[in-house]
């Protein structure tokens, strides 16, 4: 049995990672677009891990997704991993 706690891990995701990880909604979304944010989701889980949104404020970045790890400039919202 694993007794290393985890802690929370806070991640800067794309609107369309935010979109899934709240509502499960990937309407606005091409397919192509809809599977690379579930891949990302997944490995996520994979390590253990919940996606859940954050509390912070959009922002605008340059910076890649940490979800699903595109590079397109857009709003950037707080995810949060928690452990399972």
């Amino acid at each position: 049995m694993n007794t290393v706690k985890q802690e929370n891990i806070t991640l800067t995701g794309c609107v369309d990672c935010l979109m899934i990880v709240a509502n499960d909604d990937a309407s606005g979304m091409d397919a192509e677009t809809e599977a690379t944010v579930r891949a990302g989701i997944n490995d996520w889980a994979i390590e253990g891990y919940v996606l859940v949104p954050g509390d912070d404020e959009d922002h605008f970045s340059r910076a890649r997704c940490e979800v699903c790890g595109t590079h397109l400039a857009g709003a950037r919202h707080e995810i949060v991993a928690i452990p399972r």
